[in-house]
């Protein structure tokens, strides 16, 4: 299978003691624009190895756009947004749902910040206040 690896992070150990361990990449391994290339058109979502590449693995859903993550510092946490593609038209655009994750570097563990109800009234409120005035 062929992957695209936009970017690769190594952090120090002032990180973290897990992350300083490993090295995150922003990759895209799936062609769902369909234009026979791996490219911005295309998710990315954020993996993890270990320092010698072994274990590659995704953390962020495979069907979700990675739009950005931030690490907080000494806590081996990173927090991850993501884009969902509501319509399931291959594009995530910006009146689809982001999602808000902390993935725990120690346990591997991803949990979804905000979920269900609470979502949805979040995404209304983005929507309602925020794209329509960026119009």
């Amino acid at each position: 299978q062929k992957l695209r690896i936009d970017a690769v992070h190594v952090h120090t150990r002032e990180q973290g003691k897990e992350l300083s361990r490993n090295i995150l990449y922003t990759i895209i391994d799936k062609d769902v624009n369909k234009d026979g290339k791996l490219d911005y058109g295309d998710p990315s979502h954020l993996s993890i190895s270990s320092l010698d590449g072994s274990g590659l693995r995704a953390i962020t859903p495979i069907d979700e756009d990675l739009l950005g993550w931030d690490v907080v510092q000494s806590d081996d946490l990173i927090v991850i947004r993501t884009r969902l593609d509501n319509d399931a038209n291959g594009k995530h655009e910006n009146h689809e749902d982001i999602r808000v994750y902390v993935f725990d570097v120690a346990s591997g563990k991803l949990d979804a910040v905000i979920t269900g109800d609470l979502q949805q009234k979040v995404n209304a409120l983005f929507f309602e206040q925020w794209l329509k005035k960026a119009k």
